[in-house]
């Protein structure tokens, strides 16, 4: 993987090559405004980047140096051969800038365009110092894009996640080229970032091209980017967002090409645009009726012409999709035989059968999950009381429209997918969606919409398609709120007109949206339980591994061991329990850690593992799940395939084997590293004892069960834990055991104090390692508040003041 660890200096010399390449585009295509210029660039170095490594990939070429030198090349061809960017004036673009904002009435749009201006910031620095951790970024996102940089290309490998495989990647291709010239982390979530800026610029000038003024256009770009649901999506690593922005930036060119002349510039920008929505997800093709439609109504005014001028427009979108989106559905087609994968793969996700009452109960179960306040109040009781009566007023509603809360068979299949059960207050850029002041404007956007022109009914029809798509094509999911952004992005700008009229009180009105948005900005921004700036766990008490381990915490502790192992392991063959299982963590904190998928109805141990450069295994589990990517036979499970490890555990665990155990306990994962005659090396600056309870890790307290790893040391043969115990009520007993294995120690305890020991000895002989896995069971609990003691919830049992490895035999 070093191939492509080139540094800042290429990083700088990539992106200034394919800048001023873009910029020498615009000014061959005479692109001059000020928010073309910006929306083709955006579009433009998009487009660059995704033909330079689609190229390399058919070649097996992929790697830093060879895109640099792509990108250089192209840059010089195009000086040598006379073509040179466009004079910017930026003084002069900044003053007019300048002149028209102070202008801007009333001020309210200057107060919410500065609250954005701080968000902008803070989500910067979020970028820039919190490594990716939302839970699709871990599974699938980051790990598809340093396989393919590891591997050279494109293509698709073995894995038991198909998603890795089998989605468009163009945003994981826009990541992959930053890592391909400058492997630092922080960078991967500039891409959304870059496309939330995108998608309110691109707001904003649609507004205007449909007749309303900047204020008010700019207004609806604002507050568009300060919905929930789209704020935390910009600091993700996820692809909903630049979906959103690559198809607002189509429909912006394509009411740029209605007014422009040539129009030829904007339709090639309309066109690319399209092909990398497409090429970034799937559901952007729920989305191409409505561009068609708005492309005919803004094309409509010159009838004489329309015909020619639609051909044209459909043809270079057909050609840009062909090019800049159709690369892995090609794959899929040429390896499964259809565009979207195999069938019990699209069986997961795709309803088969489209019936009136699965529909209906999707497209209100969508809507009322647009409505959701979370994320508008800070996590609290204000919070709680305004989710607990959106979840009441839904639920009556669904009595009375007919609407199925939950439909087993046609849901998708997972239990955390349901409609909740219970109001919450977590804000997450996967659960949060639009909130309050979508509702309240929505409606009455969507009725002036239709009693103006075709053009506003055109983006009312695209956003109505796109929800209605969604509901009739796609399984029922919690998450699909962050789908829906694309929807509520095609009626934006819609927005405008209703956020700055002159009706008696539209000030106090614009005002109190201005403050709600600039509020949502806030606690979006603050109380984001991925990337907490505020709170008793915000983000600045961890280290890298504990902010990579927010939405894994069961997974910390095998992290910082094998960080530990001397010598670094440089390459790890890993067998993960289920297709969602995190990879991304194990590539390191420089991205230079080669790791391999296995998918173990396929691989083999040895020789799969033993290739002359696996330095380590690791099993997450005794079982693993894997997508079925073939129809499914005499296997019961229509979706999954169930593969049993314990043989191959078996294998390694033999002497002979060639391996050597670190860790090796079901719960907490089993690592096994390559025999070299040496005792394995694990650094002593780790702790001597790593929690797997999320519980245990945050505050001490622990419920019915403990389960640490504990550093095996021949010179410290020794646990010995010291605690307190309450008033349980009856004597407690606590067991000792491997997790979920029989006690193999028992204690019986009084209220107060308490100091056990336990010989580590015992647990070696079973599985020997350097780290040995530890459960402690209390046979009796107590819940403080069931108890009237406090509110606090957790199931208590007892409170660790020492737990540590010490000298000597004895255990009593």
């Amino acid at each position: 993987m070093n191939s492509f660890l080139l540094g800042p200096p290429a990083y700088a010399a990539g992106l200034g090559a394919i800048v001023l390449t873009s910029l020498i585009l615009v000014r061959l295509l005479r692109i001059e405004r000020t928010l073309s210029v910006l929306l083709a660039l955006f579009v433009l170095v998009a487009a660059q980047v995704v033909l330079a490594v689609e190229a390399l990939s058919l070649a097996h070429a992929l790697s830093g140096r060879a895109l640099l030198a792509i990108h250089v090349t192209l840059l010089l061809l195009l000086l040598a051969a006379g073509c040179r960017p466009p004079r910017l004036r930026l003084g002069d673009r900044a003053r007019a800038l300048r002149s028209s904002f102070g202008s801007w009435r009333p001020r309210v749009v200057q107060a919410l365009a500065l609250a954005m201006a701080g968000a902008l910031l803070a989500q910067l620095f979020l970028v820039l110092t919190v490594p990716p951790n939302n839970y699709d970024s871990l599974q699938y996102h980051l790990p598809r894009a340093l396989t393919y940089l590891q591997q050279g290309s494109l293509d698709a490998y073995s894995t038991p996640d198909l998603r890795e495989t089998l989605f468009p990647a163009n945003s994981e291709i826009l990541i992959l080229w930053q890592w391909a010239l400058w492997p630092a982390e922080a960078t991967a979530g500039l891409v959304q970032l870059l496309a939330w800026v995108a998608s309110g610029l691109a707001v904003f000038g649609i507004a205007a091209r449909l007749g309303h003024a900047r204020p008010a256009s700019a207004f609806a770009g604002l507050v568009f980017m300060s919905f929930p649901g789209v704020l935390l999506q910009a600091s993700t690593t996820q692809n909903d967002l630049l979906t959103a922005s690559f198809l607002l930036c189509a429909c912006f060119f394509v009411a740029e090409a209605e007014a422009a002349s040539p129009a030829g510039a904007h339709v090639i920008l309309a066109a690319l645009a399209a092909g990398l929505a497409v090429g970034t997800k799937t559901t952007a093709l729920f989305a191409l009726p409505g561009l068609a439609l708005w492309a005919l109504a803004c094309l409509a005014g010159n009838r004489r012409d329309l015909a020619r001028r639609l051909a044209r427009m459909a043809a270079a979108c057909a050609v840009a999709i062909g090019l800049l989106g159709a690369y892995f559905y090609v794959q899929n087609v040429r390896r499964y035989g259809h565009p979207g994968g195999p069938r019990p793969f699209r069986d997961l996700v795709a309803l088969e059968r489209h019936e009136p009452r699965v529909v209906w109960s999707n497209l209100m179960r969508l809507s009322f999950r647009l409505l959701d306040p979370t994320g508008v109040a800070p996590p609290g009781e204000v919070g709680l009381r305004l989710t607990g009566l959106h979840n009441d007023v839904s639920r009556r509603a669904f009595t009375v429209l007919g609407v199925q809360e939950r439909i087993p068979d046609r849901d998708l299949h997972h239990p955390g997918s349901r409609w909740p059960a219970s109001p919450t207050v977590r804000i997450n850029e996967d659960t949060t969606v639009f909130g309050p002041v979508f509702g309240l404007l929505v409606l009455p956007a969507v009725v002036l919409a239709c009693r103006r022109g075709a053009r506003d009914r055109a983006l009312v029809a695209a956003g109505l398609g796109y929800l209605l798509a969604v509901a009739a094509l796609l399984r029922w999911q919690i998450w699909h709120g962050r789908i829906l952004i694309t929807a509520v992005a095609l009626v934006a700008p819609l927005f405008a007109p209703l956020l700055l009229s002159r009706r008696r009180g539209a000030g106090i009105w614009s005002a109190a949206v201005a403050l709600a948005c600039a509020s949502a900005l806030f606690v979006c921004t603050a109380y984001n339980e991925r990337k907490l700036l505020l709170g008793p766990y915000a983000f600045a008490d961890g280290d890298r591994v504990r902010r990579l381990g927010i939405g894994i915490p069961n997974q910390e502790s095998i992290l910082r061991i094998l960080e530990a192992i001397r010598p670094r392991v440089s390459h790890i063959a890993i067998g993960a329990k289920h297709p969602g299982e995190a990879r991304y963590p194990l590539f390191g904190p420089r991205l230079d850690r080669h790791v391999r998928a296995l998918r173990m109805d396929r691989d083999t141990l040895p020789p799969a593992a033993a290739d002359g450069r696996t330095e380590a295994v690791l099993f997450w589990g005794e079982s693993q799940y894997a997508y079925l990517d073939a129809e499914p036979q005499r296997s019961g499970d229509r979706w999954w395939t169930g593969i049993d490890l314990r043989p191959h555990l078996t294998t390694l665990r033999r002497p002979d084997s060639g391996w050597r155990p670190v860790v090796d306990a079901d719960y907490g994962g089993h690592l096994f590293v390559r025999d070299t005659g040496a005792p394995v090396a694990v650094s002593p600056e780790l702790p001597d004892h790593l929690p797997l309870n999320e519980t245990w890790w945050s505050d001490r307290w622990v419920g019915p069960m403990m389960r640490v790893l504990v550093r095996f040391d021949p010179a410290r043969p020794r646990l010995e834990i010291d605690g307190t115990l309450p008033d349980l009520g009856q004597a407690p007993v606590l067991e000792v055991s491997h997790p979920g294995g029989p006690a193999l120690r028992r204690y019986e305890l009084a209220p107060g104090r308490f100091r056990i020991r336990f010989p580590l000895g015992r647990l070696t002989r079973e599985r020997p390692g350097a780290y040995l896995a530890v459960e402690i069971r209390c046979s009796v609990s107590l819940n403080h508040r069931q108890r009237g003691l406090s509110d606090d919830e957790r199931d208590v049992s007892w409170l660790v003041e020492r737990f540590e490895i010490v000298p000597g035999l004895g255990d009593r």
